[in-house]
């Protein structure tokens, strides 16, 4: 197996750290993990965070991340010997209704955090917007959504058809990605678009259409998160996918299932082929770190040794 599989990011949000301080950075650590992948870097509900407000509803406000905790939590990272290279970043969209442009200063404001952070790419999720789960902008689907009566996948559905359709959602894609990229730049950061999310199963999951999108917003640093689990749980193989996708795959986030549910489980204890996985992304010289999406550090680490031994 290649040097650059050894290199080992776990799944460890600011939320952990609240509440274990530094105690779980240091187990992770200990562990042989490199780096942490936080999912919680950017957005908070929290109103004292320190930060501007990015989004508000009569249900929900949405605010940036204050500077304070986010330095806070590079510093911690970074003094137990661990790194921060990427984190989650959503909301790709504004409201249905709104125009386009809407969601450029909250962007902004993010980036921003991102730089801060020191990060050197973030993951998105085209297609994702806000408002869904606001009566103003999804109606009776936000109360069905609420109480449990339709899944995240029918949300996202109804979202998009309020929106205006796939069409309209792409072709807005395209210029938020574009201002996106160009705010990422200015800090050498890279975008990458996470393979098949429910949000834009059309573009995200079929390599050629993915392709022809990166292509089509034309930024030099966009760029693939591959997510195998994404992809077996909506019927596309990530094995063949990661060979169409090639060299444009610049991180990938590991869990497991089978098929049926996206249930992050610790990888191997589902269904997906994982030595025929790191056999592809070998084959197209896949040359970034594995970050494990999933926070059974100790279940995580067993496998991959075991993977790896049984790979050399």
């Amino acid at each position: 197996m290649k040097q650059n599989f050894n290199y080992l990011v776990a799944d460890f949000g600011l939320d952990s750290f609240e509440k274990e301080s530094e105690e779980g950075l240091r187990f992770i650590r200990d562990l042989g993990f490199s780096g942490v992948y936080p999912q919680d870097l950017f957005c908070v509900m929290d109103p004292k965070s320190g930060g501007k407000a990015v989004y508000s509803s009569p249900e929900e406000t949405i605010y940036a991340r204050g500077e304070a905790g986010v330095r806070e939590f590079r510093d911690a990272v970074r003094k137990e010997g661990l790194t921060m290279e990427s984190a989650h970043f959503n909301q790709m969209l504004p409201p249905p209704g709104e125009p386009v442009d809407w969601i450029f200063e909250s962007h902004d404001i993010l980036v921003q955090l991102a730089a801060l952070a020191g990060l050197k790419r973030f993951t998105t999720h085209m297609g994702w917007m806000h408002g869904l789960t606001s009566l103003r902008y999804l109606g009776s689907s936000a109360t069905d959504f609420s109480k449990g009566k339709i899944s995240l996948r029918q949300l996202h559905a109804e979202g998009r058809k309020r929106y205006g359709g796939l069409e309209a959602m792409v072709d807005d894609s395209v210029l938020v990605y574009r201002n996106l990229c160009d705010l990422a730049k200015a800090h050498d950061i890279t975008v990458t678009i996470e393979t098949a999310c429910i949000e834009a199963l059309e573009v995200n999951a079929d390599a050629q259409a993915f392709l022809s999108f990166i292509e089509r917003v034309d930024r030099e640093n966009l760029k693939v998160c591959l997510d195998p689990g994404h992809c077996q749980w909506n019927n596309v193989d990530p094995v063949e996918l990661s060979r169409a996708l090639g060299d444009r795959i610049v991180e990938v986030h590991f869990h497991d299932n089978f098929g049926d549910e996206d249930s992050h489980l610790p990888v191997g204890q589902g269904s997906i082929p994982w030595e025929e996985l790191i056999r592809a992304l070998e084959s197209v010289d896949y040359a970034g770190n594995i970050t494990f999406e999933q926070r059974d550090h100790a279940a995580n680490q067993q496998f991959w040794k075991q993977l790896q031994n049984g790979l050399q």
